[in-house]
């Protein structure tokens, strides 16, 4: 058998081990790996939560939702997710709502499937009796 040397010997070997070879702990981790690879990189104020922070921002402007994040990061909630990250969301309010073309919208769903937005005396709940003009749903009648 051959055995291939690499920075990695194995698929299932630690990436940072101990010198023993065990995981390695948070403390020596940070002081033997983490702090010199990003004294290195010129990002000497990186840390395990810069990580954290770097995957939320990246999810969240790729288009992600909270419930989303929450998960990816394992937050309780996505309510403790939004509160801790709702700086990284997009603080514009975007385009108003045109009323006039959302009722349009509704209306011709309405029409389409014949389904009410209220329920009309002696017809079956939600169906648009026969010959209601489109005027009189929408009350500019």
């Amino acid at each position: 058998m051959v055995h291939k040397l690499t920075e990695w010997p194995g698929e299932d070997d630690l990436v940072f081990p101990s010198t023993s070879g065990a995981p390695l702990g948070y403390p020596n981790m940070l002081r033997r790996v983490l702090r010199p690879a990003a004294a290195e990189t010129g990002a000497p104020w990186a840390g395990f939560h810069t990580f954290r922070h770097t995957c939320a921002s990246m999810l969240f402007e790729r288009g992600a939702n909270a419930v989303k994040v929450q998960r990816w990061l394992g937050h309780h909630s996505p309510a403790f997710t939004l509160a801790t990250y709702v700086h990284l969301m997009d603080g514009q309010l975007g385009d108003p709502l045109e009323l006039d073309v959302e009722l349009a919208r509704v209306l011709t769903e309405v029409q389409t499937d014949g389904h009410a937005l209220n329920e009309t005396e002696g017809e079956s709940p939600g169906k648009i009796p026969p010959g209601t003009d489109s005027a009189v749903l929408s009350g500019s009648a």
